[in-house]
């Protein structure tokens, strides 16, 4: 799919201050092509034959997937005067791959996020699951497995587990547990409490006072813990987030680069300026020397593609809106009984125009069902379905009919 606006139109965009990147109705779709496979070679003559339509492009943005990078670079080589801008979204994401694939704690990380992940679905801390991980998009998630991992350590620091069992009950191997924590003479006045269940935890400190009055305070948190059903239950679980407490606010200050990178090219697009703009808003953080490499590859990413740009302009950097729409049309397609790609493309250009009355209207007055049922005799085959049918039709039997003598 290539989407496409016009220049003139990004620029009145960009100078509107509550601007925050391009919605599905700023563009348009230029083209959507299907293919068998695809190669770069195929990618250039679709370029070359859309920019027969429309015109030369003053810039083309993409995933820099190694097709449509090859693709592009073909056609750029054909026209010199296009920039060429790998989106931002995507190259942070081969910077964090670059910074993580090899980090044996990240890995670690990943890997009990997703045993994890399966050992809690469908049990009370389904509320607490990790995100699932796609092979393909691994490193463009990193930000949503670092926040879940922020927000664990957080509610694991708060201590209210309510959430999972509001029950208290001090059962017979915390109890053996707790006996070196306490005095003898407390041990064996909390042996009534073993196995009995209290409703809150309230109720159970009022039982604890009653039969051990005198217990300092860290003896009373050790009992209390040991006695908390949803925090012994998420202990059993999810206690190994401790093993990096310290390596979390890491991962997390490197999205938190990214986030200022992504936030201002999207925010304002990209010019000559947007490294030196970049610079100035990390400057006033104190980074260890991890992230000031980061940060600096981040920078080496904003030089390259701002030197681009002509002076006093501003262009994109940034292809969300082509995942957005394709995510919108998965999400359209999962109603469809069989997952194939069929005429439901149709839907996806769409998501880039207003739907209204009159708009409904054109469109049935100048296509009719004929042109779509011969473009999708063109486009596609047989549908998976229509080859079912076929393939599993019952076998029709003929029976001769004897005339009686």
């Amino acid at each position: 799919m290539v989407l496409g606006i016009r220049k003139s139109r990004l620029e009145e965009l960009l100078s509107q201050p509550d601007f925050c990147g391009l919605k599905h109705q700023d563009l348009v779709v230029l083209s959507l092509e299907i293919f068998d496979e695809s190669n770069g070679e195929i990618i250039e003559q679709c370029l070359s034959k859309l920019s027969d339509k429309v015109g030369i492009p003053t810039q083309i943005i993409s995933d820099h997937g190694s097709d449509v990078k090859k693709g592009v670079d073909l056609f750029i080589q054909k026209h010199r005067e296009i920039i060429g801008t790998i989106d931002v979204t995507h190259y942070m994401a081969l910077l964090f791959k670059g910074e993580l694939e090899n980090d044996e704690c990240y890995q670690s990380f990943l890997k009990h996020c997703s045993e994890t992940r399966n050992n809690i679905q469908q049990t009370k801390l389904d509320f607490l699951m990790p995100p699932s991980q796609k092979h393909q998009s691994r490193y463009l998630n990193v930000e949503k497995l670092v926040k879940w991992g922020s927000r664990i350590l957080i509610y694991r620091e708060k201590g209210d587990f309510s959430e999972i069992n509001t029950q208290f009950r001090l059962e017979s191997d915390s109890f053996e547990l707790i006996k070196s924590y306490v005095p003898n003479k407390t041990v064996l006045r909390l042996k009534s409490l073993v196995n009995r269940t209290y409703q809150s935890q309230q109720d159970f400190e009022v039982a604890l006072n009653a039969v051990s009055p005198q217990l300092d305070d860290k003896g009373r948190k050790i009992i209390v813990d040991n006695a908390n059903l949803g925090q012994k239950l998420f202990e059993q679980k999810l206690s190994w987030i401790e093993e990096y407490k310290n390596d979390i606010p890491v991962y997390s200050q490197m999205v938190n680069l990214v986030h200022l990178a992504e936030k201002q090219l999207s925010h304002h697009g990209i010019s000559q300026n947007s490294s030196t703009i970049f610079l100035q808003e990390t400057q006033v953080q104190t980074l260890p020397p991890r992230l000031e490499n980061f940060k600096d590859r981040i920078n080496d990413y904003l030089k390259v593609e701002s030197s681009k740009v002509p002076q006093n302009e501003f262009l994109w950097a940034n292809s969300n809106v082509i995942e957005s729409i394709f995510g919108k049309y998965k999400i359209f397609i999962e109603k469809s009984p069989l997952q194939e790609i069929s005429k439901l493309i149709l839907t996806i250009p769409l998501c880039t125009v207003k739907i209204t009355g009159q708009f409904i209207k054109n469109a049935m007055e100048s296509t009719s069902i004929k042109d779509v049922e011969r473009w999708a005799d063109r486009v596609f085959d047989n549908s998976t379905l229509s080859k079912k049918k076929t393939i599993f039709k019952p076998a029709q039997t003929t029976q001769k009919l004897h005339e009686k003598d």
